[in-house]
């Protein structure tokens, strides 16, 4: 794993060529940000796999917009620009591999999504103000 102890992979050595497994965000909300990226980290030590990143505003069709590498060592950050997104509040984030029967699996760990905090209002305090 880049960090801590587990990352997500896809286990294309001990499936068939040409099966294929995904997982996919939740609906992400991007109307209020105004550079959006999905940033995760890859790692694939060799072979013809790689990852496929796809997205979605319906949930169901998707679009791809990177493909990974087929040998990424050691474990490399990917950024996928997401602005083409921008003002949509339903949008999806798919990650799929496809077997091709190789010695390596292919492995994300750590995916930053962006979001953006809720408006609060901020208070300003001071010993003084206080009378402390």
């Amino acid at each position: 794993a880049n960090s801590r102890t587990y990352s997500a992979f896809f286990n294309d050595y001990d499936y068939s060529s040409g099966t294929s497994g995904s997982m996919t965000t939740r609906a992400l909300d991007l109307t209020s940000i105004t550079s959006p990226t999905i940033k995760f980290y890859y790692w694939d030590s060799g072979g013809s796999d790689k990852v496929v990143v796809s997205v979605s505003t319906d949930g169901t069709t998707f679009t791809t917009v990177y493909t990974t590498a087929t040998a990424v060592t050691p474990w490399t950050q990917q950024t996928v620009d997401l602005s083409t997104y921008v003002g949509n509040d339903t949008v999806y984030v798919k990650f799929a591999g496809t077997s091709v029967y190789g010695t390596s699996n292919p492995h994300i760990d750590d995916v930053l999504i962006p979001w953006v905090e809720p408006d609060i209002s901020e208070m300003s305090l001071s010993a003084s103000s206080l009378n402390f």
